[in-house]
């Protein structure tokens, strides 16, 4: 029996969900349907040496191919790739907001996924190091300025 869209689905939204829909993306289609895992799932094809049909889609025709040793990496690589695409685009620039007395700390759920992503990619790392050339790395860049005055620094 080969992977299925459906089946990846199911697999990728019981591990990632909750960020997806956090950030505003779709956390629960698991049926074969859900555009937002399209690009993770068919950079991870490409990783392993896969292609799809259609750059817009991913199908079970697709996943046909996929050989049975390369299926975890498929999820695996998948995931990662989601919670990139959960950090990278601004998706997850969320921050602290205090209103009198309520606090919301939401620049915590940021750090939260750079853990992830790193310990992720430490994983993907260890089993499957090859698929990335030497090593795969991840690294988050923090921009903050001090203004004064007119200068910004």
């Amino acid at each position: 029996m080969s992977l299925t869209r459906e089946t990846l689905d199911v697999i990728l939204i019981a591990r990632t969900g909750a960020l997806l829909t956090t950030v505003g993306k779709d956390g629960s289609t698991d049926d074969g349907s859900n555009t937002d895992l399209v690009d993770p799932i068919r950079a991870a094809l490409k990783t392993l040496g896969y292609s799809v049909s259609d750059f817009t889609t991913v199908t079970d025709t697709d996943l046909a191919g996929v050989a049975a040793d390369d299926e975890e990496a498929l999820i695996d690589v998948a995931e990662l790739k989601i919670l990139d695409n959960v950090i990278y685009p601004g998706a997850a620039a969320l921050v602290d907001i205090s209103v009198g007395p309520r606090r919301e700390s939401l620049s915590q759920f940021s750090k939260h996924i750079e853990s992830m992503l790193e310990k992720k990619v430490a994983a993907v790392n260890d089993a499957y190091g090859s698929l990335f050339g030497d090593s795969l790395e991840a690294g988050v860049i923090s921009v903050a300025s001090i203004e004064d005055g007119e200068n910004v620094y």
